[in-house]
């Protein structure tokens, strides 16, 4: 089996792995991408917010850290479900989570499978 990695200033670009595990470091890739596009969007809201109130208008009136922290693991929970075709255990090992923790989870926000 040949592995290649091919990288960019940006990071990793492409895995050519036939393997379930290339599958499974591909799945990984795609939310780390998540992850990070999500965090720059909010360091981008941020930095915002800070240029407007230094301006005297204020456009975020307050963030709630534990919504924001709530919306962003049911998307990331949400992507896991779709990346492992709906199959929970598999969604559970690609988060790193236990199956009984995602599936409580998915109770909680509402998810549906």
């Amino acid at each position: 089996m040949r592995k290649s990695l091919k990288t960019s200033r940006h990071g990793v670009t492409r895995l050519s792995v036939s393997s379930p595990q290339g599958k499974t470091i591909q799945r990984l890739i795609e939310l780390a991408k998540t992850i990070f596009s999500e965090a720059e969007a909010l360091v981008n809201e941020a930095a915002l917010a800070e240029l407007s109130s230094r301006a005297g208008v204020l456009m975020i009136s307050e963030i709630n850290f534990y919504e924001e922290v709530a919306r962003f693991e049911a998307d990331l929970i949400r992507l896991a479900l779709e990346h492992s075709g709906g199959n929970q255990s598999r969604a559970a090992r690609l988060l790193c989570l236990r199956a009984t923790t995602l599936h409580w989870k998915i109770k909680q926000y509402g998810i549906l499978v």
